[in-house]
């Protein structure tokens, strides 16, 4: 509590709010109260790394990712990015503090009960990445005419880049191409397929296809 030294409009000493006041020579002084910041614990800076290492592909991958966990945002009554995140801080982060890093083979970009891409494959072309996968028709859960979700992703670019198509050829396809610029040609990316169906009423899981070479 601060009190006036020479009445009401006097000196004031003492402490209001985060503010000690106080007389020096005869004049009018102040300064912020100090805090006392107790040191993260490992756990905790653990946790502020995993956040940190999984935003960048939150950042650049999010209209995929919106896509993605829309129907478990739904089931859950949260976002699709916070579901995204939920699970993956979970599931894809691998290595101990302070050197953990991305499990892209453990790292999940949809989530829903449709049938998965069956044989899911990919390779490198001389425009792109041709994705390959089995068609079954005998599969009860799985439509002819799902479409795909591909997602390739080169996170050791200069910036990292990514290339996607989010409602492609019908399952029964068996096979599309996603073309990557001549300029990415070198580089190694990470690749996902999942399937959707055309009214974005059920997905399915993400499949992880490799880490390949353009």
């Amino acid at each position: 509590m601060a009190r006036s030294s020479t009445g009401a409009q006097g000196l004031v000493t003492g402490k209001i709010g985060n503010t000690y006041y106080y007389v020096r020579h005869g004049k009018q002084q102040m300064r912020a109260a100090s805090h006392i910041i107790k040191p993260r614990s490992e756990r905790q800076l653990a946790q502020q790394q995993r956040m940190s290492v999984l935003k960048p592909i939150i950042s650049y991958l999010k209209l995929y990712i919106r896509v993605g966990f829309a129907l478990k945002g739904i089931e859950k009554a949260d976002s699709a990015s916070n579901c995204f995140r939920s699970y993956n801080l979970m599931h894809a982060i691998k290595g101990q503090y302070p050197n953990q890093e991305i499990d892209y083979p453990a790292l999940r970009l949809s989530e829903g009960s449709l049938s998965l891409p069956l044989n899911a494959a990919v390779q490198s072309v001389n425009d792109g990445f041709k994705f390959t996968w089995t068609y079954d028709a005998q599969d009860p859960n799985g439509s002819p005419y799902d479409r795909t979700m591909l997602m390739v992703y080169f996170p050791e670019a200069d910036q990292p880049r990514f290339f996607q198509i989010i409602s492609g050829v019908q399952r029964s396809d068996e096979e599309e191409l996603l073309n990557v610029p001549a300029a990415m040609k070198g580089r190694f990316a990470e690749t996902y397929i999942s399937f959707i169906t055309d009214d974005r009423s059920s997905i399915s899981n993400s499949v992880y296809t490799g880490r390949v070479m353009l």
